[in-house]
């Protein structure tokens, strides 16, 4: 899980947000609690111009008990 989230954070910094994105579906795949996996999923959709996508994995990631989502669903989204 480690390598994986270096290689998504790497292509998140060098603004490859679909493919980061893909990355991210791999490992929530694999881990479907991972509630960070799918907020950093989110905004990597989110900058890739996903937006509903975007907003849905911001909605599990937040039913998943990582609440400071709330805050970008507020933001992006008005919730």
């Amino acid at each position: 899980i480690t390598e994986t989230i270096k290689i998504c954070s790497q292509l998140y910094l060098e603004a490859r947000f679909s493919e980061c994105a893909t990355k991210y579906d791999n490992l929530v795949a694999k881990y479907p609690d991972y509630c960070i996996g799918y907020y950093n999923r989110g905004l990597a959709k989110y900058y890739a111009g996903d937006k509903e996508g975007a907003k849905q994995d911001f909605e599990k990631s937040y039913s998943l008990g990582f609440t400071e989502t709330k805050l970008l669903l507020s933001k992006y989204y008005g919730q």
